[in-house]
């Protein structure tokens, strides 16, 4: 079985691959109240938190909280610890915000030191930014594991699975971890939970507010799925149950639309056919020019680079250029892409297989094994007693934020409306853009409604439909849009160049910026060549330009 990996939701500058799952929070047995437990805070160095330096990690702290193993059994002793980290609220403090990056399987500390920078002011300042490793992931333990060297296609990898991750095998769908979040809210002293989930993560919160209405506080539901996953009438695919629908071709087809209506893009007037066409080409073409791997781009992978990049649109210049490179007989700039991209799946580059994709398979696995019937992949798994279930209507005190993107690749908009009808007690608004998942949003629209949901309690109008680039104005063309999403010279781009000088050069803080001002003035190519570390004519004559000026 070729099993598709779900996508969880990440930072802005992070993505990752497609999504399926199970039942949302199973609520027939009430799960029992968590012990109160003391958190200990201290540095997050046992966590693996990246050099403050590098970035800009400064003023996170972490701790341990020891849940309950099975939320729903009062007579059972195991226990998960699970890996917290927190950063305070900068101003006059409101609470803790926990958020989740989704997957399933993201690991949640990871995720929070990432993504906290680009938040709005208004929100860092209100509240304390929590995050956690879900149950069986990363720093929490005991891990989900598939013992070394696991084939995820395998017949019986569950097997394997099972025996390697123990007990917590039987304890790993959505109802668990939303138990796990309301240990974490006991154990912050919070009388409600504020929440902010991507993707998967967005699933757990519709399972937290089935099991614990009565303590939902202001809820932000970010890039949600299918509403009846955890049942036969969700999208299934050859048998297989997924999350969502697959988005990546309605993705793929507006990249093509905003790039044909831009002459930055410069794929021609077809990029669509252009697109294809790298496929029947892209193994035998030369990556002499970028010094990394891989050496040879195969198709299988370059098919998953362009479904990966329609989770960020925030990259799209360098996408172009690439393609247009390869268009033109060289692949060095799509090996670039490749190596950078965190996305793509180890079978596809003949890797291992990851953490993360062990994770994401198995808790896959347990949400929806009770209504896979013509496949026996999931069956070596213990069957959880609580399942993922098709969302259910809420009662809570403040309606609840649901937002959808018109082109989600992994959770594609059309989910949003009916999702928060299914919930009953929330509002629905839309995003206009391509990407996983929408906030923080190139847009005040979406913006100042999460703000508001999270520190006011206001609701925006039910259906609000908000624009992809505020750049571009109220109600901008393709060729407005693609000449902003396809065109290098902004901030963007001058972060980035001053990330080469400075990390990739060795140039001081300072000489980074003015050497990145400099090359930032240049055509969209050679910005790109720069960026992804190519070797080419005027990528050299731009980098040493910028060296003797700076």
């Amino acid at each position: 079985m070729a099993v598709l990996l779900v996508a969880a939701a990440c930072t802005p500058s992070t993505d990752v691959a497609t999504e399926r799952s199970d039942q949302i929070g199973s609520a027939i047995n009430t799960p029992i109240a968590p012990p109160a437990s003391e958190l200990e805070w201290s540095s997050c160095e046992a966590f693996g938190i990246p050099g403050p330096d590098v970035v800009g990690t400064r003023g996170w702290e972490c701790a341990t909280l020891t849940a309950l193993m099975d939320p729903f059994d009062s007579s059972a002793d195991d226990t998960v610890d699970l890996a917290l980290t927190r950063h305070a609220a900068t101003g006059d403090r409101r609470g803790s915000l926990l958020i989740n990056p989704g997957g399933p399987g993201g690991a949640g500390t990871e995720f929070a030191w990432g993504i906290r920078s680009a938040f709005p002011i208004e929100i860092l300042r209100a509240f304390d930014i929590v995050s956690w490793d879900p149950r069986g992931v990363a720093n929490s333990l005991p891990n989900i594991s598939c013992g070394d060297d696991p084939d995820i296609d395998g017949d019986f990898l569950m097997v394997e699975c099972a025996e390697a991750t123990g007990p917590l095998a039987a304890h790993l769908a959505a109802p668990y971890s939303a138990g796990d979040m309301e240990a974490i809210r006991v154990a912050l002293g919070e009388p409600r939970l504020d929440y902010l989930g991507y993707s998967y993560g967005a699933t757990l919160g519709a399972a937290y507010a089935a099991q614990y209405p009565d303590t939902v506080g202001r809820f932000v539901l970010d890039g949600v799925t299918d509403p009846l996953i955890g049942s036969t009438g969700a999208f299934f695919e050859d048998g297989f149950p997924y999350y969502a629908e697959d988005g990546i071709p309605s993705a793929i087809q507006r990249f093509a639309e905003l790039c044909d209506a831009s002459d930055r893009c410069g794929l021609g007037a077809d990029s669509a056919s252009t697109l294809d066409g790298i496929v029947d080409t892209i193994g035998d073409l030369p990556t002499d020019d970028f010094a990394g791997a891989p050496d040879v781009v195969h198709d299988d992978v370059y098919a998953e680079l362009i479904a990966s990049s329609m989770s960020y649109s925030g990259d799209w210049e360098l996408l172009a250029t690439a393609l247009a490179d390869a268009s033109g007989g060289d692949a060095s700039a799509i090996a670039s892409l490749v190596m950078t991209d965190e996305a793509i799946p180890s079978d596809a580059l003949d890797e291992p297989a990851t953490s993360f994709e062990v994770a994401n398979i198995v808790i896959y696995c347990a949400d929806f094994r009770h209504v896979i019937s013509d496949w026996t992949y999931c069956d070596g798994l213990p069957r959880n007693d609580h399942t993922l279930a098709p969302v259910e209507e809420v009662d809570v005190s403040t309606p609840i934020l649901v937002i959808g993107t018109a082109f989600d690749p992994s959770t594609p908009g059309k989910h949003a409306p009916v999702f928060a009808d299914a919930l009953g007690d929330a509002v629905d608004i839309a995003w206009n853009g391509v990407g996983h998942t929408a906030f923080p949003a190139p847009t005040e629209c979406i913006n100042d409604a999460v703000v508001q949901q999270l520190l006011d309690g206001v609701s925006p109008v039910d259906g609000l439909e908000c624009p992809f680039l505020d750049q571009a104005g109220a109600e901008p063309s393709d060729e407005e849009l693609g000449d902003i999403l396809f065109g290098h010279g902004d901030v963007e781009a001058e972060r980035l160049l001053a990330g080469v000088f400075q990390f990739g050069i060795g140039l001081d803080a300072e000489s980074s910026q003015c050497a990145a001002r400099r090359v930032n003035q240049l055509d969209d190519r050679t910005i790109s060549h720069v960026v992804l570390a190519i070797t080419s004519a005027e990528g050299d004559a731009a980098i040493g330009d910028a060296l003797a000026t700076c």
